[in-house]
This record gives C-alpha cells, sequence and structure tokens, in this order.
C-alpha cells in the first residue's frame, strides 16, 4: 500500500505545485470574512490579508481580543468590522453574517472556529450534554452553519472562494482525541462534497489541513500533544502559504506537507496496524512550564487547573490554581456570583468544591508566607492536648504529608511519624514554621518539644529540610566534587544535561555562576568547572565542578548545584543519567542520593544547596525543586532559589 499511495500523493502535490506555477489569473478577494478571528491562524489569517482597500470581517467570542486583532490590521490600512458572536448561537450566527454581507458582499470566507475537544484529564469526565456537545456545537454545527450562510447568497452572486479548516486529525484519530477527530473527518467530508456541488456555480471550496501549528490552543501543557513543541510551526508561516494556495484555487492546502502525508498514509494500512500507530501517538503527558497570565509567572503545568475551570468554559486554563482560587475567594467574599476569570461563565457550587479541593491537595502548593513569616511572640497560650484537626509537612520537592493533631503532639513524635512515611533519618529532618526551627527537645535536658510551644494549630504548613551530610569540623571535609555522567537523546546527534553551581553570598544575591563556559573565575579559585567533555562515538557527556570549601571566599554561603536541559525538552530525555557528589579524599562517601528520575519531566532541577551555618560548617541539604530555565536563561532558576533561599539562612 506504502508503494502505491506515496507516488499517487506525489502526483497530488505536484498537481498543486503546478497550479500555482501555472498562468492562472491569481485571485484577489477585497472583503473576508473570518471565523475565530482572535487568536490562532484566524488571527494570522487577518493579519496576513490586511492591506489598504481590503475590508475584514472578524468575528469570534473574545471582543478584547478581537479589538487588538483588528487595531494591528487596521494598521496595516484595513478596514475592519468586529462580530462579537458565540459560533455555537446559531440565530445570531446567521443574523449576523447576512448582516454584514448585506454590507459588505463576501469574497472570501474563512471557516476556522474550532476548539480542542478533550484533554486526557477531562476525557469522559461529565455527561454528554455538558461535556462534549457544546464542542460539536461549535466544531462541527457552528461552521456548517456559517458556511451555508454565505454559500447561498454566493450561489446567487455566482461568485466567490469558501476555505474550510480541518486538521490531521480527520486522517487519522490518536488516543483522547476522538471527539476532536471525528468532527474534522465529518468536515473533510463535507468539503470535498460541497467542493463538486459548488464548483458550477464558480463558489471554489478550499480545504485546509494543518500540522501541528503553535497557538494558544496547541501550546496550552494541558492538552494532549502539548509536549512537543519542537514539532511546532508557525500560525503566520501557515497563513503565507494559505494565502498563496487560496489565490490560485487550490483545493486541498496541507503544511506542513509532510507532517499530513504521514498520517494520510497510514489510512491505507490494515486495521491493526492503524491501531497499533495510533496508539504510539498516545504521548505521555510531561510536566510543562506555562507562564499564567493573571501573575505572569513561569510555573509548571502541575501548578494550573488540571481540567476546565467550569464545564460552561471553552477555553483551556490559562490562569495558574493559585490565581483561580484567589479570584474565586474574592467574589466570595464580596457575595458575588462566582465566574471564571477568564470567560466569566458561571461555577456551579460542585464546581468551585472541586477546584478548592484541587487546591487543597495541590502537591506543589507550599505556604511560604505561613512557613517562612517570622514568629513575633513566643507566648504559647493554647493547651497542646486540645489541638485537633489536621496539619501538613511539605518539603521543597512539592511533596506534603498530612498528619493528625489528636494523634501528634510533640517535635520527636512528628519527626517519627515523618520517618514512617519517608524514611528520611529523624537526625536529618530540620523543621522550619514561621522562620522559627522546631527543636526535638528542650534547651535543658531531653524533654520533647511540644507542637504547642510553636503555636502549630489546625491547617498549618511546616517546611521539611532534609539534611544529607553535615560537614563538621570533626568531618575534615575540605572539598566537594560534583561528577555527572549522561547519554545523548537517542533521537539527536548530541545534547547537553548541564551541571552548573550558582554561588550565593550573605546577603543572599547571585554573585557566580560555574557552568560548561564559566570554568574558572579570578573572584573564587578555589572553584572550576571541567566544561564540555564529550566522547561522540559512545554518546556520551561528563561534567565535573570541584570546590575547595576550605578556601572559599568568606561571604559566600551557599552553593546551588542545579541540572538542566541544553536542548531537549526536559531532563527525561536522556538516557541513563548519573552522578555522584563527593569528598575527594573519600570518593566512596556518596554527599547527596537525589534520583535524576524524579526530575525527567522537567527542563531543570535544583539537586541540592551546600550551605554554611552561623558555625562556619558547611550542610548538604537535599533540594529536588523542579524549576523553568536552563544554561541559557538562569533567569526563572535563579527566581526559584530566591523563593526558598530563606529556609538555609
Amino acid at each position: 500500500n506504502v508503494f502505491i499511495v506515496i507516488p499517487i500523493t506525489f502526483v497530488l502535490f505536484i498537481r498543486d505545485m503546478g497550479s500555482i506555477f501555472s498562468n492562472k489569473e491569481r485571485v484577489d478577494p477585497k472583503i473576508i470574512l473570518i471565523t475565530g478571528a482572535s487568536s490562532g491562524i484566524g488571527e494570522s489569517l487577518a493579519k496576513e490579508y490586511a492591506k489598504p482597500g481590503n475590508i475584514l470581517g472578524l468575528l469570534a467570542r473574545n471582543e478584547e481580543k478581537l479589538n487588538k486583532v483588528a487595531r494591528v490590521c487596521e494598521e496595516k490600512g484595513a478596514k475592519c468590522e468586529i462580530l462579537k458572536i458565540d459560533i455555537s448561537n446559531i440565530e445570531a450566527l446567521t443574523n449576523a453574517l447576512e448582516n454584514f454581507d448585506d454590507k459588505y458582499p463576501i469574497d472570501l470566507l474563512f471557516a476556522n472556529a474550532g476548539q480542542l475537544a478533550a484533554t486526557r484529564d477531562n476525557f469522559g469526565k461529565f455527561e454528554w450534554e455538558d461535556s462534549y456537545k457544546p464542542y460539536i456545537d461549535v466544531n462541527y454545527t457552528g461552521n456548517i452553519a456559517s458556511i451555508m450562510t454565505v454559500y447561498k447568497r454566493m450561489k446567487v452572486r455566482r461568485r466567490g472562494q469558501i476555505a474550510i479548516t480541518s486538521s490531521i486529525a480527520g486522517w487519522l484519530s490518536t488516543p483522547m482525541t476522538a471527539f476532536y477527530s471525528s468532527m474534522k473527518a465529518a468536515i473533510n467530508s463535507f468539503a470535498r462534497d460541497l467542493h463538486y456541488i459548488a464548483k458550477p456555480y464558480n463558489i471554489h471550496v478550499s480545504l485546509i489541513v494543518p500540522g501541528f501549528i503553535r497557538t494558544e490552543m496547541t501550546t496550552n501543557p494541558n492538552q494532549p500533544f502539548s509536549h512537543n513543541p519542537r514539532y511546532y510551526e508557525s500560525s503566520d508561516n501557515l497563513a503565507k502559504i494559505i494565502k498563496q494556495q487560496l489565490s490560485y484555487n487550490v483545493f486541498q492546502i496541507c503544511w506542513p506537507y509532510m507532517q499530513y502525508l504521514i498520517p494520510f498514509t497510514m489510512t491505507t494500512y490494515p486495521t491493526r496496524i492503524q491501531l497499533l500507530l495510533s496508539s504510539l501517538l498516545a504521548f505521555k503527558k510531561k510536566v510543562q512550564n506555562m507562564k499564567c497570565t493573571n501573575c505572569k509567572v513561569d510555573k509548571l503545568s502541575q501548578e494550573f487547573p488540571p481540567d476546565v475551570i467550569s464545564k460552561n468554559c471553552f477555553h483551556v486554563p490559562n490562569f495558574c490554581l493559585r490565581c483561580v482560587i484567589e479570584h474565586l475567594c474574592v467574589q466570595k467574599q464580596n457575595e458575588a456570583q462566582q465566574t471564571c476569570p477568564e470567560c466569566e461563565a458561571i461555577l456551579s457550587i460542585e464546581e468551585f468544591e472541586d477546584l478548592d479541593l484541587a487546591w487543597e491537595k495541590a502537591p506543589f502548593r507550599i505556604h511560604i508566607e505561613k512557613i517562612s513569616e517570622p514568629e513575633p511572640t513566643t507566648e504559647y497560650t493554647q493547651n497542646g492536648n486540645d489541638l485537633k484537626g489536621d496539619f501538613y509537612i511539605v518539603l521543597l520537592n512539592g511533596t506534603k504529608l498530612k498528619f493528625g493533631l489528636e494523634s501528634i503532639k510533640n517535635v520527636l513524635s512528628l519527626k517519627e511519624a515523618i520517618n514512617k512515611q519517608t524514611t528520611i533519618e529523624i537526625d536529618k529532618q530540620k523543621l522550619i514554621y514561621k522562620g522559627v526551627e522546631l527543636q526535638t527537645y528542650s534547651t535543658h535536658g531531653k524533654t520533647p518539644r511540644q507542637l504547642s510551644e510553636y503555636s502549630i494549630v489546625a491547617e498549618c504548613h511546616i517546611q521539611l529540610l532534609v539534611l544529607l551530610y553535615s560537614i563538621s569540623k570533626e568531618l575534615s571535609i575540605n572539598a566537594l566534587t560534583f561528577d555527572l555522567f549522561w547519554e545523548y537523546p537517542r533521537d539527536k546527534r548530541r545534547d547537553f544535561l548541564d551541571g552548573t553551581c550558582l554561588i550565593y553570598t550573605d546577603t543572599g544575591s547571585n554573585s557566580h555562576i560555574f557552568d560548561y563556559k564559566r570554568k574558572t573565575l579570578v573572584d573564587i579559585p578555589s572553584m572550576d568547572h571541567s566544561g564540555d567533555v564529550v566522547n561522540d562515538a559512545a554518546r556520551r557527556g561528563h561534567h565535573r565542578i570541584t570546590a575547595n570549601l576550605a578556601e572559599m571566599p568568606s561571604n559566600v554561603t551557599k552553593l546551588y548545584f542545579v541540572l538542566s536541559s541544553w536542548s531537549s525538552p526536559n531532563i527525561g530525555c536522556f538516557p541513563n543519567p548519573s552522578f555522584k557528589m563527593f569528598d575527594p579524599s573519600n570518593p566512596n562517601v556518596q554527599l547527596c542520593s537525589y534520583s535524576i528520575s524524579s526530575a525527567a519531566s522537567s527542563r531543570a532541577v535544583i539537586m541540592c544547596v551546600v550551605s554554611k551555618n552561623r558555625e562556619g560548617y558547611w550542610n548538604v541539604f537535599e533540594v529536588g525543586k523542579l524549576s523553568d530555565g536552563n544554561a541559557r536563561n538562569y533567569a526563572p532558576i535563579n527566581h526559584t532559589i530566591m523563593n526558598m533561599d530563606q529556609f538555609f539562612s
């Protein structure tokens, strides 16, 4: 089948390209109406067709975004008409299109509106009427209604162009995209039939079949294919291709062409092979970083709502979970109706409770303000025996442990309970609450300190730091070596898993960075970095950082050791990475035992910190904090460090 389909596809491609280079007169529409014009492909099409003499009808639900697109198009000389319409409202849609066409007879219609119908997390969660019908109303019914409304009028005028946006998903359905793919398949069939029906009336129908295009819809990390941004193509480039090929009335516009060819070819395979290959395209969901549109902070996708905020929402959430909860809490305090902060869809009581529960159980939720706020007084009045409810222990990597005040009364019993859950040894636990370290015993004697002495009550969050190794005068450790090895990713010729040391001073500022290009510094001669040591034949790389702690400048107080991926999307792309941190005089003693596999889904991880205490001795603490950023851009890593640096003061 492959040997038959590929040559045929190649011939069809040459035919389409031939039509472009032929002597046919080019079509130059003057009045263009675009549905779904507020973002993505629709926005790029509007900007591409914006020029003096052209009239653009921009149709979408989000008036604010439409206004932004219109301003850009008007600056290019086009005249713009904004149609704030929900395409699923067929009556309003039909009236708006007819009114626009009465005023400006449409030369070219782009039926472009669309939404992904499911994410991996919400597939099957709601009932049919509440979940998937609204998506079908947009992706299929609304598009068909807009096409037929304009087609009837073009038929009377005996001229016009209709361009229908589909997707390569219409050729091949992958797991968790069943509704989206089936709707695009229906659009494909409709467009092909309409192409032949409309041709006698001088109406040219084109089917746009994009591959992976970089838009708000596809790059949100909650979507099935969002973790492969390296495969995405620019929507602006797609718009240029569409405009060029529509000028010659090409029926099927596929771009990038190879992304279309693969699924189209797969449709000719036996069913079992199709299903097998389809399942292989069900990429595993990985942790990604994205910026919250409200607080403007780069965060992991785990810090965003795992689902649509409400069943009435038709967008992926771009507010982080913290900002969503803060928005809803303000509305609750003001006794106002609780709505989505992005589209103002009204939330039910159950939806608010689900979000509240997701926030409460979020593993990344570390209450820095509750944990690190200095305690102004030492007056403890509450009877420890009367304490009830749950409190939480939070690790820097986001792990959260829950304990009951009824069963745990003192610091020693708390550390023992932590040991049972995590196997972290009691003498390696450092607990901090409101800037104060929880001491296991009283100053005099061996009397266990009570939790009530530290004003710990229900819903408190206590920070747990894990002391991996204590470097004291008695241990006589004067130097550290950080050894990192990695293998090249399977799909790349060479890539780097960078080992970096960020140095902080007693003022809390980042003073120096040791990495592959900053291998030695005059200010700190007691440290050096090996740089990139690679073996292309063995497909292996190596970094080594050495630090002479005994000769470290007195103002240096912390050394943060970081792993980050250079080109690959995450650390997990590197097979069999390994590292050791040891004293060069005793290399068999591992000073840090962090498991790199725990950070497989992240671009960077702050593995550990070597911190100098008030007595001048160095301690090694486990961190395991995931972060955005890498050796190209340390700003996100520095931001992550600054948020937790206070714990190691």
